[in-house]
């Protein structure tokens, strides 16, 4: 359950990147219950969601929630370098051990 008194809806901004359409739905429907004002960005692809963030310097995501097993997951380092001060959250439904070495090598501290 999220604290609703600890998050001003209508500042936090989440970018999601994640593939699977069914997946992206749930995740954004699952936030959107909870949270409606909520603004979330969708990306298919991380190197998309990386030159957003690089092109728009200015905005500032509060979150960004990562799957791991995208197919140019292998950018992750470009993605905390281009936004180093967000927390990443890494979902996976995958046994890749160097995926999640990866991921906390280039920054994401937790999985």
């Amino acid at each position: 359950m999220i604290d609703k008194k600890k998050i001003d809806s209508m500042s936090t901004k989440i970018l999601l990147i994640e593939d699977d359409p069914t997946c992206a739905d749930t995740i954004q429907d699952r936030i959107y219950r909870e949270l409606p004002d909520i603004c979330i960005t969708h990306y298919i692809t991380l190197i998309d969601a990386v030159n957003d963030i690089e092109s728009h310097p200015q905005r500032y995501y509060t979150l960004i929630i990562l799957n791991l097993n995208l197919p140019d997951v292998q950018g992750i380092d470009r993605l905390y370098a281009a936004d180093a001060h967000v927390n990443i959250l890494a979902i996976a439904n995958i046994n890749r051990p160097t995926a999640y070495k990866e991921a906390i090598r280039c920054g994401i501290r937790t999985h």
